[in-house]
């Protein structure tokens, strides 16, 4: 039993009731003794009561148990410390199980080793000391102690015992030598009437303890045993405390009584590796100094606890205790005990089906094997699992470390593995295990398998490192032995990498080879490669027939592509917007299903609802840590950047693009590169960071993303930055071939790329006006519908080719247009040239207002050229009007109806008499409105109302 409390300890030796044979109980638990011990203050007095008390003149033998770490060392020195301070003469030794004992070498370090006090004088005392030093000389090397010796050593400790107590403190004696403790009996018979005190300490899980000593032991009448039971909750808080402060020390408490279950040994090392750690790192650290502590307690045992501790490390999860004794052959007993002894160490948590170790503890026991030994170990538990029908998640770690299994089947449960892995969104571990199930794979169809399911996984992780896989599964399709869905993910790795011809030859064979079950997917397979490499599809040649839906997963990719397809195609409908987004709802966070995600958010960036693809992008964005996937946040990235294009936000474009290209380094794009560099050109041209831009289109991109639809985006991005940085002809170029290869391909839609205005305002510079009317007019036609972008895009070319009286009315149906676009940019542009075209007919008070409008989007923007230009242009200063992006401080919900509809066409730029007009109301009640709204939202003029606050998106809005 532990020691749990009484009241008096000298009393309790004294009766001669059973707990003199018994363990003494000791009170005190709580109190920390001395700057190495904590609670035990009970046994230490106790011991100084055994010292100094008993029955006169009859030797007393104490015997100190516990755990390894329990501080049995600790207390044996604190105590001969205490002992020789009094006075009294201590003989100390400790036994080691490093080595086999030599025959009396603990006598003769007992011996050797005994010390009285400092201050002590007694030169008869010094005499008798320096005997006993000399005395191990007389030992003979066989071990066997002459009867003359032993008396002579009983008779001087004799004589030292009558002048003062004698102590003889034998530390870890279980690990004593047996003759050394045949002298020892001896002596306890010789001696049981002196004064003299023995200190033993043993381990309490030694199963080999001399059963001669016990009895030896048992028959004295002095004889008291103590255990030291672990540290309480308190007690570990006060050791920590003396390191780390009360208050660090009560808040990490319950975290150290975690990993050490009250172990002191357990405790320091904590408080070690902390130290080590620098500084505080909080929550405490479990490092070298833990690992020898754990690894110091199991081999200063029994050779069974050290063997089941390394079957639970290596099991884990699994370590039940019949798993434990499959793995080591045991009987049940064994284990039971062992585990029991692991508990008491503090080594294992209890638990209903046995104690378990503790992840930190078994990560020590694992570092103490050899590579050799951890995987003879993990090939056994590899063993047991398989046989015992475990999910092959439960093996692969074992297969990983270096076990094995018998036959043929490593492989095909690590490639199961690697599945669940890649479910579970752990593509790391997916790969680890597909790359050792290659080391077991002696099957070509296996291998085959492995490297279809690598090529997936690393594909997560980054598309660079697939080179090595997609020319072996080539072979395998043209020698018609890869699978059909293998081949058809082999399709997009090799367009991914610009492998366009060998793509197009995989895809003849998977659109051959289709079965009438594989038609949906090869619909989903053509539609994705019409849109995103369309230059595929002239060596492709057939196009499957529809089929119908397999599964939701299935239907959701098949529903995604056709509207991505649709919107590129023929620009969509107003109700695509609207099904992209049901897709988006329905799909969940599967790697499976990103694939939908991505085609729903090309399709609203296309269908002129960026505002919609930049929400999902950030809701997807933030969800993106659960996958895992350099890739899926990469090109999640990528889009959020072009949507912010679209929106005219610099600034989130330069932060998304990088981001995209921070997630995958441009070395892993493929011909997807053109994507990211775009947006980057894009926002660094608008922000006037013409360096930065060329640095960009500088960098090399590969050659195949011309022919991909990323490459039109990448043409789109290097002409708009010819063009601003007055290259007109290269622009032009550009915009030209761009739209070539949209015809080409059949998505020439201005939603994808408004090539035709771009290449027109390039025209215009180069004195060919007709030429780019025909392009301005081409694109008014061709962006109907809701496809306000592109239109607002046209009708600023085309103000700009007209004459000065008709460009005001051109350009506020453009500002319209771009206001309800969302692209604050294109709306600042637009704005600034209606300030121009008012100012040249000499409508000064409407020239200003629209200029300070833009000058206020183009700081928003960060549209540094732009801001310049207006401020130039106009004589405005930075601060005027609030174009530094000041909020507005009044409410506009305050606002009536009638005064909400005057301000906000007083905002875009209506003069007063129009707005009686457009109202029909008196030009005086416009001016009493226009009072009380400059008082409500504390602005002095027209050009300060806040224009994004009184958006009018429609022609209701205007009525009474």
């Amino acid at each position: 039993m532990t020691m749990r409390g009484c009241t008096n300890a000298a009393s309790a030796a004294q009766n001669g009731n059973e707990a003199e044979f018994g363990e003494i109980p000791l009170q005190n638990r709580s109190e920390c003794s001395g700057p190495a011990l904590a609670e035990r203050d009970g046994e230490l007095g106790y011991l100084a009561e055994l010292l100094t008390g008993g029955r006169g003149g009859q030797a007393r033998v104490a015997l100190v148990g516990g755990p390894p770490g329990s501080g049995k060392t600790a207390l044996l020195r604190a105590f001969a410390e205490q002992a020789i301070d009094a006075g009294a003469v201590v003989l100390t030794a400790a036994c080691s199980g490093e080595r086999p004992p030599a025959p009396l070498g603990v006598a003769g370090q007992l011996f050797r080793g005994a010390q009285r006090a400092r201050s002590a004088a007694d030169p008869e005392q010094a005499g008798r000391l320096a005997e006993l030093r000399s005395l191990p000389r007389r030992f003979p090397e066989d071990g066997t102690l002459p009867v003359a010796v032993l008396d002579r050593i009983c008779a001087v400790l004799e004589e030292l015992a009558f002048a003062t107590p004698v102590v003889l403190a034998i530390d870890d004696v279980h690990h004593s030598d047996e003759a050394s403790l045949d002298c020892l009996q001896y002596l306890l018979r010789r001696l049981w009437r002196t004064r003299v005190l023995v200190v033993l300490a043993e381990s309490d899980h030694n199963r080999q303890a001399s059963p001669s000593l016990s009895v030896e032991l048992l028959r004295l009448p002095e004889f008291r045993r103590l255990r030291l039971a672990p540290l309480t909750p308190a007690g570990v808080q006060c050791v920590v405390a003396r390191e780390l402060g009360p208050h660090r020390a009560s808040v990490a408490r319950a975290r150290y009584v975690e990993l050490t279950g009250g172990n002191p040994l357990l405790v320091r090392a904590l408080l070690d590796d902390h130290t080590r750690a620098g500084p505080d790192p909080g929550e405490p650290v479990a490092g070298r100094a833990y690992t020898h502590a754990v690894l110091a307690v199991l081999h200063s045992g029994p050779d069974e606890v050290l063997a089941v501790a390394r079957a639970l490390a290596v099991l884990g999860a699994d370590g039940t205790p019949e798993a434990v004794r499959q793995v080591l052959g045991t009987d049940p007993g064994t284990v039971a005990w062992a585990l029991d002894r692991l508990a008491e160490s503090g080594l294992a948590d209890a638990r209903p089906a046995g104690p378990s170790c503790r992840e930190q503890v078994g990560a020590a026991v694992l570092a103490g094997l050899s590579p050799a030994d951890r995987a003879r170990w993990h090939g056994s538990a590899a063993a047991l699992l398989h046989e015992s029908g475990a999910p092959a998640s439960a093996i692969a770690p074992h297969l990983l470390a270096g076990g094995r299994v018998a036959g043929a089947r490593a492989a095909e449960i690590l490639r199961i593995a690697a599945g669940q892995a890649l479910d579970d969104e752990q593509p790391e571990r997916a790969v680890a295990c597909l790359r050792r199930a290659a080391e077991f794979a002696d099957d070509e169809d296996e291998r085959l398998a492995v490297t279809a399911l690598l090529l997936r996984a690393e594909w997560r992780l980054d598309p660079a490192h697939t080179h090595t896989h997609t020319d072996s599964l080539l072979t395998a399709v043209r020698a018609g032995r890869l699978r059909w869905r293998d081949a058809v993910f082999l399709v997009k790795a090799l367009l991914w990498h610009g492998r366009s011809e060998e793509a197009a030859e995989v895809l003849k064979v998977v659109t051959r080879g289709g079965r009438q079950d594989t038609g949906a997917d090869l619909a989903v397979l053509w539609d994705w490669v019409a849109v995103c490499h369309p230059d595929v599809l002239d060596r492709a040649h057939r196009r499957p027939k529809p089929a119908a839906m397999r599964t939701r997963q299935l239907s959701l990719r098949a529903q995604s592509a056709a509207l991505l397809s649709s919107v590129l195609t023929t620009g969509g409908g107003d109700e695509t917007p609207g099904h992209a987004e049901q897709v988006l709802r329905s799909v969940e966070v599967d790697h499976r299903l990103l694939e939908s995600s991505q085609a729903a958010l090309l399709t609203l960036l296309y269908a002129h609802r960026p505002d919609r693809a930049a929400w999902w992008c950030e809701h997807l964005l933030a969800q993106s840590a659960a996958q895992h996937s350099p890739t899926w946040l990469a090109t999640l990235s990528a889009i959020r950047a072009q949507a912010a294009i679209r929106q005219g936000d610099l600034p989130a474009a330069r932060k998304h693009g990088r981001a995209a290209l921070t997630a995958l380094k441009p070395g892993s794009w493929g011909v997807a590169l053109g994507a990211p560099v775009a947006g980057l050109v894009f926002a660094a041209t608008g922000m006037g960071r013409y360096a930065e831009a060329e640095t960009l289109l500088t960098r090399p991109m590969p050659e195949a993303v011309l022919r991909t639809r990323y490459g039109l985006h990448y043409l789109h991005a290097r002409g708009h930055h010819h063009f601003v940085t007055g290259r007109f002809r290269a622009a032009v170029e550009d915009f030209l071939t761009c739209g070539g290869l949209m015809a080409r391909w059949n998505i020439d839609v201005p939603a994808l790329v408004p090539w035709r205005s771009a290449a027109a305002e390039a025209l215009l510079w180069l004195g060919k006006r007709d030429q780019a009317r025909q392009l301005a007019d081409e694109q008014l036609r061709w962006a109907g519908g809701p496809q306000s972008r592109g239109r607002g895009l046209a009708l600023r070319v085309l103000a700009k080719i007209d004459e000065p009286g008709a460009r005001p009315a051109l350009l506020q149906r453009a500002v319209t247009d771009l206001r309800r676009s969302g692209d604050r940019l294109e709306l600042a542009h637009a704005l600034a040239e209606l300030g121009s075209a008012h100012h040249d007919l000499g409508d000064a008070e409407p020239a200003r207002t629209f200029a300070a409008q833009a000058l206020r989007l183009a700081g928003e923007c960060e549209a540094e050229p732009l801001r310049a230009s207006i401020m130039e242009t106009f004589g405005l200063g930075g601060d005027l009007h609030r174009g530094n992006g000041t909020p507005i401080s009044g409410d506009v919900a305050s606002l009536s109806p009638a005064e909400f509809r005057v301000a906000a066409l007083a905002a875009h730029g209506y003069t007063n008499r129009k707005i009686a007009s457009q109202l029909r109301i008196t030009a005086s009640t416009v001016e009493q409105h226009l009072t009380r709204v400059y008082r409500k939202l504390k602005v002095t003029t027209r050009a300060d109302l806040p224009v994004h606050q009184l958006n009018l998106t429609h022609e209701a809005d205007l009525a009474l």
